[in-house]
């Protein structure tokens, strides 16, 4: 949190202009702020299919990464042909896309 802080300070963006988050998976790097975000006000738009990952995610974290479990609690799950629809809401063009492996 206080990289990303220090980062948005140098940057002159105040923490709580962060009003959305989408982890694009969940792995730390991409999603180990996200409760705490969520508490100072983000929302959290969540893939309908990642919800299963979201509680999976504790299982990896180690001591030292002072990871803060993410709740479901408020927040917006949808699903993929739903994505378009959601971004636009927030005036981004765009839509989330699936990645096969």
């Amino acid at each position: 949190m206080g990289t990303l802080r220090a980062q948005l300070t140098r940057m002159s963006v105040p923490i709580d202009e962060l009003r959305y988050g989408v982890a694009t998976h969940y792995h730390m790097d991409h999603a180990g702020l996200a409760e705490e975000l969520k508490g100072l006000g983000m929302r959290l738009w969540v893939l309908a299919p990642q919800v299963a990952a979201i509680p999976l995610m504790k299982q990896h974290m180690k001591p030292a990464d002072h990871y803060v479990e993410i709740t479901m609690h408020g927040n917006v799950v949808f699903e993929f042909a739903e994505s378009r629809d959601h971004l636009a809401k927030i005036r981004l063009a765009g839509r989330s896309c699936r990645v096969e492996r």
